[in-house]
């Protein structure tokens, strides 16, 4: 149940911060939903990865990192704008401004 909580709390946050940097209602809201489900794909990484105390080897990090993509590829059905920020913020949301992080900037 605490995870739960968590992502409703990133969802809200998500929300305010769009609100706060002009966006509209509208879009804010859609930041939120995607926000919210930003972890969807976790429900496909083995459960002896995903609750392991400690640090994950190479082997079991490179399978957590796909948690992205899984998540995005699961809720590819959502149509529209709120559908494509969904994808978008499965995809993305480990990346840095610099280009690094689990898929980085192609060279």
């Amino acid at each position: 149940m605490a995870r739960l909580n968590e992502n409703k709390a990133v969802g809200m946050l998500s929300e305010l911060l769009a609100l706060k940097w002009g966006y509209s209602p509208m879009k804010a809201r859609n930041i939120r939903y995607a926000a919210v489900l930003h972890d969807a794909g976790k429900r496909e990484i083995p459960a002896d990865i995903l609750n392991k105390p400690g640090k994950l080897n190479d082997h079991e990090m490179e399978i957590m990192k796909t948690h992205t993509k899984l998540g995005a590829k699961l809720l590819s059905g959502l149509k529209g704008e709120l559908g494509d920020m969904v994808k978008m913020v499965c995809t993305f949301h480990h990346e840095k401004l610099d280009g690094s992080g689990y898929w980085g900037v192609p060279s």
